[in-house]
């Protein structure tokens, strides 16, 4: 009975998600995240809340959601999206040595993927970074630790 009721709570929240409802979108992740009993359906509200979170475009915080999600459950459903919102969010961020080394092990991992049109925006991005730091003649001392490996 548990497992269907976080079901249909995670349900209802995306729905209210979807239909811009995201005060009572966050009660229910929140409600899913404080009722579940293992650490994978934490990570099921977590993912809502990262929904939520993108959408207001704290990136600050949905780097941390989504580092939560993927401690919570290695093996999670949708690791492609959990992707896709870290790149987006070292991006916005500038955070140039994170999205270059995890840039290409989504791409890698998801050639044809839901986020696909979004490469190369990302990877464009990357390249005017580095062209100016070319330019500039400065550059990263110290390589970047990969965050996440998807693989």
């Amino acid at each position: 009975m548990k497992v269907y009721l976080r079901a249909n709570r995670d349900y209802l929240g995306f729905i209210l998600f979807y239909e811009k409802e995201n005060r009572k979108a966050e009660k229910l992740f929140e409600r899913i995240i404080s009722d579940s009993e293992n650490e994978a359906d934490k990570a099921s509200g977590y993912f809502g809340v990262a929904h939520l979170l993108y959408e207001k475009q704290d990136y600050d915080a949905l780097i941390t959601c989504c580092q939560t999600i993927i401690r919570l459950n290695p093996e999670f459903f949708d690791m492609e999206t959990l992707a896709f919102f870290l790149c987006r969010s070292y991006l916005e961020l500038e955070m140039w040595d994170e999205l270059s080394i995890f840039l290409p092990n989504m791409m890698d991992s998801y050639p044809e993927g839901r986020y696909a049109v979004a490469y190369r925006q990302l990877q464009e991005s990357l390249l005017q970074r580095k062209n100016l730091l070319k330019d500039s003649g400065s550059g990263s001392k110290e390589p970047p630790v990969n965050p996440l490996s998807l693989n």
